[in-house]
């Protein structure tokens, strides 16, 4: 099942298809990163991304740099440069085509939190040939501590609703957890129960092929916080649904 989802500096700005796209370009033909996710515990504060010229035959400058992270309840990012709590070397990188350079991200910060926090690490490129700004590309990056529990996801609410001239099954998922759950289309899982025709109580399993293409490919719900989704609901569907979990 599909969930969730070039930079805001300071002020509001949400990214969705067209940053991913975006994304998509710099990673054919500038330059890649791995891994894409990363999460440093207190007692472990550091953290390695491995910086991958591309295949065109030019040099790239890219900055890199750490932006808080916030995602309200439909999936819209808000991102705000952070250079207080990391320190990252190199913060710049030149590279040709199949150049490798590694990069260390540091988290500074000495205080106690109480919850997983989110951020992404940026990566911004130049050409060198021609001055020309290029997409950036984004990691998820978390800072935990191995004392926090689980992500723990559950459906505070759900109603069957018209939209469009279709019916549509919107869902309130929470995460009471203090880590950030990642939900991915292809592993989702839901257990539907509803009564039947004759007053019984059944369930019925909704997985990927159900969903069609009204969720994104991952929806990270963060820690203590919720996440709106919609999803088809067809005609032949039972409509007096009594409750609806989070399988998977």
């Amino acid at each position: 099942m599909r969930w969730v989802s070039n930079l805001m500096f300071f002020t509001k700005n949400y990214w969705s298809l067209l940053f991913f796209s975006m994304l998509t370009q710099s990673e054919l033909f500038c330059w890649s990163i791995s891994p894409k996710e990363q999460t440093i515990f207190l007692n472990q504060p550091e953290a390695f991304f491995t910086v991958i010229g591309g295949i065109e035959d030019q040099k790239t400058q890219i900055d890199i740099y750490a932006v808080d992270r916030w995602i309200d309840c439909d999936g819209k990012e808000t991102w705000q440069k952070n250079e207080a709590d990391f320190v990252i070397y190199p913060s710049q990188v030149v590279l040709g085509k199949g150049e490798q350079q590694l990069v260390s991200v540091k988290w500074k910060n000495r205080e106690n939190i109480r919850l997983e926090k989110a951020f992404r690490i940026v990566f911004k490129g130049k050409s060198l040939s021609n001055e020309k700004d290029l997409p950036p590309i984004a990691a998820s990056f978390y800072v935990a501590s191995h004392r926090y529990s689980e992500p723990n996801i559950s459906v505070k609410d759900f109603k069957i609703e018209a939209c469009g001239g279709e019916k549509l099954l919107s869902l309130e998922l929470v995460n009471h957890g203090k880590r950030h759950k990642s939900l991915k289309q292809e592993h989702m899982e839901l257990l539907v129960t509803f009564r039947n025709h004759v007053g019984q109580m059944q369930t019925m399993a909704l997985t990927e092929s159900d969903f069609g293409n009204k969720l994104e490919a991952c929806i990270d719900v963060l820690a203590e916080m919720s996440r709106y989704i919609r999803i088809p609901w067809l005609e032949g569907y039972p409509q007096e649904i009594q409750s609806v979990e989070v399988l998977k």
